[in-house]
């Protein structure tokens, strides 16, 4: 492969330019002496088919930025392709690009004399050449990337873990490592409810009757810290889960073990989580497949994604070893519940001063960061004007979804925005430039991930209502999850976002 510092392979191309009254004369020679002798030249090949205009027109940079190539020393911009003159002559007109220099590589032979050459005779297209671009002067490489894409363009998940400060092996629980916290000795009493608030709660010793105010004392550092973070100042999933755990033993993988019903329904709940690391960096690793063309290896991880979806599945199945329903009801799920579209706080709660009282959901699964990671890798959309589902309390389901987001860590929103624009794998399955054969087996396994999200999702809908729904009939409550909404019809049409997406 051609590497920096390099001597262009002596090679004769053919080129072709329309003339004014359309005509387009026959092709002259070209040399890659003469193309690369005056000044600075950028030599980029193309690939991808533009399905607008019938030909290669995908490169590394656009017709409009010459100008600004010019501005940093490249004097010639000369494109490479595996195709004919004339086509490329035609092809400058449709873009305008009479300023590019085009070059005919019409047997890809000087894509083989740089290490370029692929072949895609299995896709019905034979031998083509890969991506790449040099910068040339007199002949020798100054700086050149090559391959499928440059180096770029692809996702380097480290940086992008470091970037959004999520942990490289447990992805959205980050805080692993971190030390215990305290507040100072001053606040020991503090700390001592903190220990036994679920004991106190039980009891019935640590409060009778909650007032809708929050003292000025409690409610402005409250506010002031969750501005700080970027966070509500409610009880939410990432304050009550994520960040609400400490490992036994630090140097030991996260799992399982024998423990009472709430802290069972914590450990549960950061377990499916701690799956968000694995769920990223294959995600991300299908991203890249896709831009080196690498369709089997997409395929492969297509699957490891569905077995991921199975395994979270299978972990969350486990909430019913030491988590017995009615201890949730009664005892759990009051102490993660906020007080959106409770009758008996219908100004909201006040904080200190505040005339006006605010209305915050509880803490909810529906806030856990991979779920709306795989929804948006998987491309799930849950729109904000979907359909109406009046008794779950809501205006929509995707609505309500999209402002969970508003409940969970600035950096975890941060992730999921970032995937929404980098990495949704369901724009990726394309039929370009891939076999009939891999095309199928690519949607065949999207479509096993969908299958598995789905019966992830139908799990967790058959958990809650065994966990509220029956235990609400049994004690003759209203049924409503601590988000403030009843559970079931709001998951079904969560679920139902899913219908049309299977591809045929």
């Amino acid at each position: 492969m051609i590497e920096v510092g390099d001597k262009l392979p002596q090679f004769t191309f053919k080129t072709a330019k329309i003339e004014g009254n359309g005509a387009c004369p026959l092709p002259t020679n070209i040399t890659t002496d003469s193309s690369t002798r005056n000044g600075h030249c950028l030599m980029a090949s193309i690939f991808r088919k533009d399905s607008g205009l019938g030909w290669c027109s995908w490169c590394f940079f656009s017709c409009e930025s010459f100008q600004k190539l010019k501005d940093k020393g490249i004097d010639t911009v000369a494109v490479v392709s595996v195709n004919d003159a004339f086509v490329l002559a035609n092809w400058a007109v449709a873009l305008s690009a009479g300023s590019l220099l085009m070059l005919a590589d019409g047997n890809g032979d000087f894509a083989k004399l740089l290490g370029m050459q692929q072949d895609l005779s299995a896709a019905g297209m034979g031998l083509r050449s890969k991506r790449f671009a040099l910068v040339v002067k007199d002949g020798v490489v100054l700086l050149g990337v090559g391959g499928m894409v440059p180096s770029e363009m692809y996702i380097n998940a480290g940086e992008v873990f470091q970037r959004f400060e999520l942990d490289p092996v447990y992805g959205f629980v980050s805080c692993l490592k971190r030390a215990e916290l305290k507040l100072p000795p001053a606040f020991s009493a503090w700390e001592d409810i903190a220990k036994d608030l679920s004991a106190l709660t039980s009891s019935g010793k640590l409060r009778g009757i909650i007032d809708n105010r929050i003292p000025n004392g409690l409610a402005k550092p409250w506010i002031k810290v969750s501005e700080a973070i970027d966070i509500l100042p409610i009880i939410n999933y990432a304050a009550a889960v994520l960040f609400n755990f400490r490992p036994v033993n630090p140097t030991e993988p996260l799992s399982l073990d024998g423990s009472i019903d709430e802290t069972w329904f914590y450990l549960v709940s950061i377990a499916v989580d701690c799956q968000s690391g694995r769920v990223l960096t294959t995600a991300i690793e299908i991203a890249n497949a896709f831009r080196r063309l690498d369709y089997s290896t997409m395929h492969l991880l297509l699957l490891q994604l569905a077995e991921l979806i199975v395994e979270i599945e299978e972990i969350l199945c486990r909430m019913y070893e030491e988590n017995i329903p009615a201890v949730f009801f009664q005892r759990i799920r009051r102490s993660l519940a906020g007080w959106l579209n409770d009758e008996n706080l219908p100004d909201g709660v006040y904080y200190g001063d505040e005339t006006e009282g605010r209305q915050y959901a509880g803490a909810s699964a529906a806030q856990s960061p991979v779920i709306h990671a795989l929804d948006i890798i998987l491309g799930v959309n849950h729109k904000a004007q979907d359909s109406h589902i009046g008794e779950s309390g809501v205006t929509s389901a995707g609505a309500y979804l999209l402002d969970m987001r508003n409940y969970m860590a600035k950096n975890h929103r941060d992730t999921l925005k970032w995937l929404g624009e980098n990495v949704c794998i369901r724009s990726m399955v394309t039929d370009e430039g891939i076999s009939q054969d891999m095309l199928r087996d690519i949607k065949d396994a999207y479509n096993l991930c969908l299958q598995k999200l789905r019966s992830f999702r139908n799990t967790h809908l058959s958990m809650v209502s065994n966990y509220i729904v029956v235990q609400a009939q049994k004690s003759n409550s209203i049924v409503k999850g601590t988000g403030g909404s009843n559970p079931v019809p709001f998951l079904k049409n969560v679920r139902s976002h899913m219908d049309n997406l299977p591809l045929s």
